[in-house]
Formats: C-alpha cells, sequence, structure tokens
C-alpha cells in the first residue's frame, strides 16, 4: 500500500533534479542574452518566479493534464495522476493541483529573498515563512501517507489521485 507513497515521493525528487538541471542553465542563458544580472534578494526572487516558477508550474500542470497524466518522474516509477473517477484530468483541475503543490515551494521563494532585507540575510518574516513551507510540506506529505500515497493535500483540493500507471489501480 504505502510503495505508491514511496513511488510518488521519488517521482516529485526526480521531477525537481529534471527542473533544476534544465532551468538552470536556460535560466542563466536568458539573463546573460537579455544583460539581466539580479543583484538585489527581489531581484532574485522576480528572475526565480520566471526562470523557475512559472515553467515548473506549466510542466505539472500540462503533464498532469496530458494523456498519460505522469511527468517524467511518474512515468519512470509507474504512476499517473488521475481524476477521482479515474478519468484524465481536467485543465482546471490540474491547474489547480499544481497551485496547491507549489505553495510550500513558492513560500520558501519568497520568505527566502522577496522579504528578506538583503542577501544573506533573513527578516522575522522570512523565518516564519520558511517555518511555514516546512509545515505545509509535512502535512503535504502526511496527508498522502494517510491514503497510501494516493490523495495529498492538492489531490483533495482538484479531485484527483495518484496510481499505479498499469491497470489504473494501486
Amino acid at each position: 500500500m504505502r510503495s505508491v507513497l514511496l513511488r510518488r515521493v521519488g517521482a516529485y525528487v526526480l521531477d525537481i533534479v529534471v527542473l533544476f538541471a534544465v532551468l538552470a542553465p536556460a535560466g542563466y542563458l536568458a539573463q546573460r542574452a537579455l544583460g539581466v544580472s539580479p543583484s538585489t534578494p527581489q531581484e532574485i526572487y522576480g528572475a526565480l518566479v520566471l526562470t523557475f516558477s512559472v515553467p515548473a508550474w506549466t510542466y505539472f500542470a500540462l503533464a498532469d493534464r496530458s494523456r498519460g497524466g505522469a511527468t517524467l518522474g511518474k512515468r519512470l516509477l509507474g504512476l499517473r495522476t488521475a481524476a477521482e473517477d479515474g478519468g484524465p484530468v481536467r485543465a482546471d483541475r490540474a491547474l489547480a493541483r499544481t497551485a496547491v503543490k507549489m505553495v510550500p515551494w513558492e513560500l520558501a521563494h519568497a520568505s527566502s529573498f522577496l522579504v528578506a532585507p538583503a542577501l544573506g540575510e533573513f527578516s522575522v518574516a522570512s523565518g516564519v515563512g520558511l517555518g511555514a513551507s516546512y509545515v505545509l510540506s509535512f502535512a503535504y506529505l502526511a496527508q498522502a501517507w494517510r491514503t497510501g500515497g494516493h490523495r495529498s493535500v492538492h489531490d483533495l483540493v482538484a479531485g484527483t489521485r495518484v496510481e499505479r500507471a498499469v491497470g489504473g489501480t494501486a
């Protein structure tokens, strides 16, 4: 029963590694081509949103909405995202799922850069935001564990579930 949870966590880690491997060089090259060099925490946050967040959101939402219902990580580990009834995920549900899934990620970025007084310095708001991102991540994981990996917080909101790709059930 917990194998779906372990596969799901592994798939997410794989997806983040792939995203970072693709988006970090692409973002760097885009900044060089445009002659942009973010130097303040707020400028870095803006660059992160444009070069990491928007592409990552797009990747996750399009993958959930795709015919296979899976990111590269899910495909490699034999999982898919489906609607509660087992059918494909509608576009609005895929976007809602991604938005909720990415809240801890975005909160960590905002806390580290947007509300930071200077590079390498953290305000009380930074600490509270980072703490909240960890608490939310734990809550998402705990909810997924409760359901054997099938439904985390973002699945409950979007009316989706994660299941084995082969045979459609876990």
